[in-house]
Order: C-alpha cells, then sequence, then structure tokens
C-alpha cells in the first residue's frame, strides 16, 4: 500500500490503483484478525483433548518457515495415525469394559466344576495296613437363573454395541477430519508457495 501510495502522489499511478492497494491491505489485515480467532479457538481444542486445562497458556515456538513443510510432503497413513487420536482411545477402551462386562454377566450361565479328593491309612497303631484315595468330582449345571441375571446379560450386551458402534462413528469422523486436514494443509502449501511468487514479483517491481 505504502509503495502504491508513494507512486500515485508522484504521479506514476492512477486512482484506481491506490484504492485496490488500501482494499487489499484492509482485506490482509481481516485475514489476520481471523487468524488470531482461529488461533484461540484451536488453543481451546486442544487444551480439550490434553485433559481440560483451559487455564494453561499454550503458544508455538520456533521460526514459521522452518515450521512450513515442503511442498512435496508424502502422503501419511491415515488409518494409523486415526488409531493414536485421543477421541478413539476413549472409545477402545469403552469398549473394552462393555466386553468385559459381557463376560461377566454371562459367566453365571456357565457351568461349574469342583473337585475333592482325600487320603486315609486304616491298621493298628505300629503298621497302616491300608491306604485308601477318595476323589470325586461335582458338575454344577445352572438351568434357569432368573430374570434379574438375564436382564444383566441383556443389558451388557446392548452396552457392548453401542459401545461398538460409537467407537466406529468415532474412528470414521476422525479418519474423515484426517484427511479433511491433510487436504486442507496441501492446499496452504500450494498457496503459501503462489503467494511467495507474487511477493517476489511486488519486490521487483518496487525495485
Amino acid at each position: 500500500q505504502d509503495i502504491v501510495r508513494l507512486r500515485y502522489e508522484a504521479g506514476r499511478e492512477h486512482r484506481g490503483s491506490l484504492k485496490r492497494a488500501e482494499a487489499i491491505y484492509n482485506e490482509a489485515l481481516f485475514d489476520v484478525r481471523q487468524a488470531e480467532r482461529s488461533i484461540v479457538i484451536e488453543r481451546n481444542a486442544l487444551l480439550r483433548e490434553l485433559g481440560g486445562r483451559y487455564g494453561t497458556e499454550t503458544a508455538a515456538s520456533g521460526d514459521l518457515l522452518l515450521m512450513i513443510p515442503p511442498l512435496s510432503i508424502a502422503e501419511p497413513a491415515f488409518t494409523e495415525i486415526a488409531e493414536k487420536i485421543p477421541s478413539v482411545l476413549r472409545r477402545k477402551e469403552l469398549k473394552e469394559s462393555a466386553g468385559a462386562g459381557v463376560i461377566k454377566e454371562q459367566s453365571d450361565f456357565w457351568p461349574s466344576v469342583t473337585g475333592s479328593a482325600s487320603l486315609a491309612d486304616s491298621g493298628n497303631t505300629t503298621k497302616m495296613n491300608s491306604r485308601t484315595w477318595d476323589m470325586g468330582f461335582t458338575v454344577d449345571v445352572p438351568i434357569f437363573k432368573g430374570g434379574a441375571e438375564l436382564s444383566d446379560l441383556v443389558s451388557a450386551r446392548s452396552d457392548h454395541r453401542e459401545a461398538f458402534y460409537t467407537l466406529k462413528d468415532v474412528r470414521d469422523t476422525a479418519f474423515a477430519d484426517l484427511i479433511r486436514k491433510w487436504t486442507d494443509l496441501t492446499s496452504a502449501l500450494e498457496f503459501v508457495d503462489v503467494r511467495k511468487k507474487f511477493l517476489e514479483a511486488a519486490v521487483d517491481r518496487a525495485e
């Protein structure tokens, strides 16, 4: 804007070019303010994933130019990354817990086996004349455990199915978000490369 204004005051640019430069400058200021608001939103999202420590001050460190990856960055393994996202890990744990609950309720309907063994010696006080082993097994098969136990089993299975489909939904959502973020990153890198060329052209023109 300042360069165009100097050229306008020197009579080398017309008023339309100055107005356009001012509009571009105001648009850039708006983009900066919008980026600052987006940083606040993303910071809160990050703190939520870290356990809700919203009072913690967070800020990126390092050189921005060094943080920008090369344009030809390789596509990551979205499936493996999705499995490590905190929301997916939490749902995995809930699903495993629900599965353990099903096994616990099912155990009430499983047969139980008990065994016993005994050894007996007989004879006079100086010599034992005989030794007898007595061994046995008992199998307890529950025929009917009652409505309460059956209701608990049905409820546990329902919770396990709900946990399974919730995990699937969270995993699919995470996978889709990763692809969307990757697409946005690729577009942003290309946009930065294009704008760098415009910057180089503007510098050459100003010189």
